[in-house]
């Protein structure tokens, strides 16, 4: 009797001892799954490329990072990388992969870009390449919570540094857009959500992705501070010169180019590898030369200091600021320009030191870096909203 007792503790405490081993080995099992998923290195960590192409508009101190979308579908981060990498004015300072792979890294951190209008030199800049599945999403999603809660870590920032594209709307003004709420919502995911699963990151300890060296490109400012203008260097084998900018435009012909340009065309009016061509104005990937229009993928840059402005930067605009002071040239360097050197319109909406009115609207003529050439002179573009 007493030894079957015996036998019966035995078979209990074993029993109890395999049910703390199992334990034990499920505890592991779940530790190491989990380490999988958030240790660098491994194949569900993005990947930041240095990838300096681009420089801006002057520079900045940042306090906050944005988080945007690309508002493309379907076009991927490299092919943003690449438009970057032609001095393209609305370039930002990082862009995503549309399944979270790659983070490149396309202007230095203390550059301006103009990304947020009248917060533009406050703010660092990520764009979401905006994905059209929601595999890639949900990929996105992950990358994209590690990568802003290890920027906000490398700063020293607490979550209340990171903010939309809406936030900055809200905030400073001169921007009407909402991004990346609409995107989020598309997927049944929202602002709030993403902040939440950033701070929570955060508080993990962990380090999400891994940076290496990328192909930086030649930086396209001019000394002059006009991104995009210059000289280029054609590198089709035939570039083709289109009468507007896209392939939806007719061709120009051998007998619509320039006198220069027919020295370096061939009979069918498109231009030989290697010709030197002057960019005066651009268009997304569309670039103005004196004969018409051609792609900007077919050539390189090669530097100059034209001052023609891209058409997307021209217009109406409304002052934002209190009193705007105009100046008689692209910077503070250069005097003010007193009341009675306004033009009779300008003097119907400024005080009578020659500073500008807020809300009085104005016509950008050209810009140079982030500085508008109004008729009356010269004006900061952080102090202006379009109309």
């Amino acid at each position: 009797m007493h030894r079957h007792q015996r036998g019966e503790g035995r078979r209990c405490e074993v029993s109890k001892h395999q049910k703390k081993a199992f334990a034990e080995v499920v505890g592991l099992l779940l530790a190491l799954m989990l380490a999988a998923v958030l240790m660098p290195g491994t194949a569900h960590a993005y990947t930041q490329k240095e990838t300096i192409c681009n420089n801006g508009h002057g520079s900045i101190s940042p306090q906050y990072l944005v988080i945007h979308e690309t508002a493309n579908p379907g076009a991927s981060a490299y092919n943003h990388y690449k438009l970057y990498s032609r001095g393209y004015s609305y370039a930002v300072h990082y862009v995503m992969e549309l399944d979270g792979s790659v983070v490149y890294h396309t202007m230095a951190d203390n550059r301006k870009s103009w990304s947020v209008g009248n917060g533009n030199s406050r703010v660092v800049s990520i764009e979401l390449a905006h994905a059209t599945n929601k595999a890639d999403f949900d990929k996105q999603w992950e990358q994209a919570v590690k990568w802003a809660g290890d920027y906000l870590n490398s700063r020293g920032w607490g979550i209340d540094r990171m903010i939309s594209h809406n936030d900055a709307r809200m905030r400073w003004g001169g921007t009407d857009h909402t991004d990346p709420l609409g995107y989020f919502m598309q997927y049944g995911r929202s602002w709030n959500q993403f902040k939440q699963a950033v701070a929570a990151y955060m508080g993990t300890g962990q380090v999400g992705g891994t940076v290496e060296q990328g192909e930086a490109q030649q930086t396209t400012a001019s000394a002059s501070g006009s991104n995009s203008m210059g000289v280029y260097t054609t590198t089709a084998s035939a570039l083709c010169v289109r009468k507007g900018p896209g392939t939806g435009y007719a061709r120009v012909s051998y007998g619509g180019l320039t006198a220069n340009a027919k020295q370096h065309a061939y009979a069918n009016g498109c231009l030989q590898k290697g010709t030197r061509v002057t960019v005066m104005e651009t268009r997304g990937n569309w670039a103005r030369i004196p004969s018409g229009w051609i792609c900007l993928q077919y050539t390189t840059y090669g530097g100059g200091n034209a001052t023609a402005t891209t058409a997307s930067s021209t217009g109406t605009y409304r002052v934002t600021a209190s009193a705007l002071n105009v100046r008689s040239g692209a910077g503070t360097g250069y005097g003010k320009v007193s009341y009675r050197n306004l033009t009779a319109n300008a003097k119907q909406h400024a005080y009578a030191n020659g500073c500008l009115k807020r809300g009085t609207r104005v016509t950008v003529m050209e810009v140079r870096g982030n500085w508008a050439h109004i008729p009356s002179g010269w004006v900061s573009m952080d102090y202006l909203a379009r109309v």
